[in-house]
């Protein structure tokens, strides 16, 4: 980032969780001195996205609309599809995050936002 940055965080409401379950928002810190890079971006969102989802933020998000279930289990499925790990390796590790975002999974892009308080908000968009 230029000028340097430590901490840059990055806002989301992609996919059937949105604010619902409390995730907040992706908080990139620099790895190394100088400020934050494309890299350390890039790694957040990964890990952001990657981490499981607890039992109730599943029913949480399967809750919130008539569709959510459905797309919530066919995103899940063919994530574990497709995964090159071992046969059941996916399958065994539960829901994640990613799997809100259903199909929409190819990275769009960020974009910032000023806002009225004079910060700046990162915005993350997927389709």
């Amino acid at each position: 980032t230029f000028p340097p940055a430590e901490t840059v965080h990055i806002a989301c409401a992609a996919g059937l969780a949105g604010d619902a379950c409390g995730w907040g928002p992706i908080v990139v810190r620099a790895e190394a001195g100088g400020g934050v890079t494309v890299w350390d971006v890039l790694l957040a969102i990964y890990e952001y996205y990657r981490r499981p989802m607890r039992r109730r933020e599943v029913e949480r998000v399967a809750g919130l609309g008539a569709e959510n279930r459905t797309v919530l289990t066919e995103a899940y499925w063919a994530r574990c599809a497709r995964a090159p790990a071992l046969p059941g390796y996916e399958i065994e590790r539960g829901v994640r995050r990613v799997d809100c975002l259903g199909r929409g999974t190819m990275f769009w892009g960020l974009w910032v936002t000023v806002n009225t308080d004079g910060t700046w908000q990162m915005n993350l968009g997927v389709v």
